[in-house]
């Protein structure tokens, strides 16, 4: 069982202004709980940083980078009270995540919830999306 993120709300910018927030992600060897970007334009569920994930079986693990023709199902995500199983994701490079990332979350994990940006004042508001 992934690890639920009370205060999930609390979230940080990264220096070039990104939003991150907290999640787990369970890549089958071992599972990480620490910032992610919330990338709402990504073309998978989710990117890991390339330096972090392990990708068993990828012969070439730069074709799951953006642009790359694999994608993996990682083992488990978590966020906000909810897990998901075996997603298609991909890799991301490290050069391509503020300090201290993980990794990005898309939209097919963002979109279970209202999402409303304050950024002036730090903060973000969830919502979940009436059934």
């Amino acid at each position: 069982t992934l690890p639920v993120h009370a205060g999930a709300n609390a979230w940080a910018v990264s220096p070039d202004g990104r939003p991150l927030l907290e999640a787990t992600a369970d890549d089958g060897a071992q599972a990480r709980t620490g910032p992610f970007v919330l990338a709402t334009g990504l073309d998978v569920a989710a990117r890991l940083a390339d330096d972090l994930a392990a990708a068993p079986g990828v012969a070439r693990p730069v074709e799951l980078l953006p642009g790359g023709v694999a994608l993996r199902p990682l083992k488990a995500i978590g966020f906000q009270h909810e897990t998901w199983r075996d997603l298609a994701t991909g890799l991301v490079a490290r050069a391509d995540l503020p300090d201290g990332a993980l990794g990005e979350l898309g939209p097919e994990v963002l979109a279970r919830w209202r999402w409303r940006f304050d950024f002036p004042a730090g903060r973000v508001t969830l919502a979940p999306l009436a059934p």
